[in-house]
């Protein structure tokens, strides 16, 4: 069985990079996944012209 330590601590940890991710998009901030996904769908889209 899994401490309840342990489980609360990745809770927060959870927590934590959620809120971080909010602040990163409020404050306008580079998303390297969102580019990511966003450059793949273009080059798909030239890939398929």
């Amino acid at each position: 069985m899994i401490p309840i330590k342990t489980l609360v601590a990745c809770f927060v940890c959870l927590a934590l990079a959620i809120k971080v991710n909010e602040w990163l998009h409020i404050f306008g901030f580079f998303d390297p996944l969102k580019s990511h996904l966003v450059i793949n769908m273009k080059d798909s889209h030239l890939v398929d012209k």
